[in-house]
This record gives structure tokens, sequence and C-alpha cells, in this order.
């Protein structure tokens, strides 16, 4: 886990929220990743 992480299942469960892996992304995966982002855009649509 990367230092400041929330170890998974220690957070506070918000009900009917669903954790999904998303491996170790950088900083700005989602703005300079094509992979991150298009898995990104298409999660709401699943």
């Amino acid at each position: 886990m990367r230092p400041g992480g929330v170890p998974p299942g220690s957070s506070v469960p918000l009900t009917g929220a669903v954790d999904h892996a998303a491996g170790r992304l950088d900083h700005n995966a989602l703005l300079g990743d094509d992979t991150v982002s298009q898995g990104f855009r298409a999660f709401p649509r699943s």
C-alpha cells in the first residue's frame, strides 16, 4: 500500500457502494493513460 493510502476494508462503508480494483495508478493516470481513461469513462455504463 502506498504511504497515506487507506487499507482495503478499513474505510467507512457507504450503503450500496461496491469496491472495484484499480491497481496501482499514477497520480495523473486518468489524464495521460488511455487505458485508464477509457476504463473510467466506461465504468458508469457498466
